[in-house]
């Protein structure tokens, strides 16, 4: 992993019912804890064809398989689901130099969940692994090939297949390993996700 300066990890927020945060305090745990600004642990060792770029912080892009983190001189690092919960938050803290929060829900489909989320991107995290990724938010994070919320589906179709999926949450689709929601015209991307979600269909 590419060495930095040690920033605050990660935090997070709950997603549930059609996509939308929980609101039911009933079924979920909806306690959010700020995350303290603890010592970063020490980066992994580089896997082959790394490079290491002093004070240089990858950006996040996102990935059907996991985050990919992107440095400046274009090479990227997967991490994929099944990472463990502290690798990928010490990751997300490095690159965005931000804190979020933490939550969980007990009542998900998939099982109980926990959550660290920071500005509308939500990790999703079982047993201690990341199992899967949502957003929603202002951040700002696409995948390598610019697909992200807000997009154009016009746009986006002259590069991607976008299939529309039969769905009670609203106008879905698929696209590779990564699922999202349009607005009710049906031209923007308002959320993304992939892999494992709280979604209550």
């Amino acid at each position: 992993m590419i060495a930095m300066r040690a920033l605050p990890v990660l935090a997070v927020l709950l997603l549930a019912a059609c996509g939308e945060p929980a609101s039911d305090e009933s079924t979920s745990d909806q306690s959010q804890v700020e995350l303290p600004s603890e010592a970063i642990a020490e980066p992994e060792p580089l896997q082959e064809g790394e490079t290491v770029v002093s004070e240089a912080r990858p950006i996040p892009a996102l990935d059907g398989e996991g985050l990919r983190m992107v440095i400046p001189s274009g090479a990227t690092r997967l991490i994929a689901f099944g990472s463990g919960r502290q690798v990928v938050e010490n990751a997300l803290g490095r690159s965005l130099g931000k804190g979020g929060t933490r939550s969980s829900n007990r009542e998900c489909g998939a099982g109980p969940m926990e959550f660290s989320t920071i500005d509308g991107l939500t990790l999703n995290f079982q047993d201690g692994k990341f199992v899967g990724w949502n957003i929603d938010g202002t951040l700002g994070l696409t995948t390598i090939d610019g697909m992200g919320v807000g997009s154009n589906r016009a746009v986006l179709e002259q590069s991607r297949t976008l299939a529309m999926q039969d769905s009670t949450l609203g106008k879905e689709f698929r696209s590779g390993g990564i699922g999202g929601f349009l607005d009710e015209e049906g031209d923007t991307v308002t959320m993304l996700y992939a892999g494992t979600q709280c979604f209550f269909r």
